[in-house]
């Protein structure tokens, strides 16, 4: 039997966002507040809005018009071996201290994870806090949410506590096509956009040790993870999904991914390693937590 023709939207969340697992509801993903040290950016990649400003409340957002999925420990609720999760007896209240927004997410299909450091051994803390009472072996830096919406529906990006006015982001008129699927991004992002070997590995810390204190548990990185994959064992190649391996590339790296891009389109080769990658180092993550 021939695959049915699909819409699909890969929300794309990078860096210091705290996934909130709710239960019905879905996710709300917290945009921690890391001062100037961080860029916080939204929208399709490279042209997101940066109006995420420091204010008394956070921005809320909502996406809308996406067909929610039911939850299923298999596929779309937060895996505790790949994401640090801490286990709350109740509700987080709607103007979290320390947050410049919080993202309303209805429950996707599946969960993705992409860019995760090595933890084991470098977490300190209380495991009895965590879902599963272990810390993660690994702490990813993107997640990926994939949602399904129908030719009737116009995926978009609401402000408001209800949601209302403009959308201040609407999917793309015209979608990418991939196999049986055509296929639009959205992007947030909370993360720097400079690399600094020299302080890096101290703000890796700072963020993971804000994030998880802001969540009720406060946790310590020890050491920078010792090794980092862009694509672990049992996640689906990022081509096969319709994502560009430059889409999931941190802030700090998009210019030698736009350069690695251009000299493909170019000359049809990868661009020569020039040595600058590494196998370890600092990741941008931090704190999750389920209801």
């Amino acid at each position: 039997m021939a695959a049915t023709q699909e819409n699909v939207l890969y929300v794309v969340l990078h860096g210091l966002l705290g996934l909130v697992d709710t239960g019905n509801a879905g996710f709300d993903a917290y945009m921690f507040d890391m001062s100037t040290d961080h860029r916080y950016l939204f929208g399709s990649w490279l042209i997101e809005s940066d109006s995420v400003e420091q204010n008394h409340t956070p921005l809320v957002l909502t996406l809308d018009s996406v067909t929610a999925a039911a939850r299923d420990p298999a596929t779309n609720v937060l895996n505790p071996d790949l994401n640090l999760v801490i286990q709350l007896n109740a509700p987080l209240p709607p103007n979290l201290p320390g947050t410049r927004a919080v993202i309303h997410l209805p429950r996707p299909r599946r969960i993705y994870y992409y860019t995760c450091g090595d933890a084991r051994n470098i977490i300190n803390g209380d495991s009895s806090k965590l879902v599963n009472g272990a810390f993660p072996s690994s702490i990813s830096e993107t997640r990926v949410f994939e949602y399904s919406f129908s030719d009737s529906q116009t995926p978009q990006l609401l402000a408001g506590d209800p949601p209302g006015g403009s959308p201040l982001w609407q999917r793309p008129k015209d979608l990418a096509q991939v196999g049986f699927r055509q296929v639009a991004t959205l992007h947030f992002y909370n993360e720097p956009d400079t690399f600094d070997p020299n302080t890096a590995e101290q703000h890796a810390r700072a963020e993971f040790l804000l994030s998880t204190a802001i969540l009720g548990v406060p946790m310590k990185l020890i050491q920078a993870s010792p090794a980092n994959s862009l694509e672990p064992p049992g996640q689906p190649n990022l081509k096969a999904l319709g994502i560009l391996q430059q889409e999931v590339t941190p802030l700090d790296g998009r210019n030698g991914a736009l350069l690695d891009l251009q000299y493909l389109a170019r000359s049809g080769q990868q661009r020569p390693d020039d040595g600058s990658g590494g196998g370890g180092g600092p990741i941008c993550g931090g704190g999750n937590a389920q209801v």
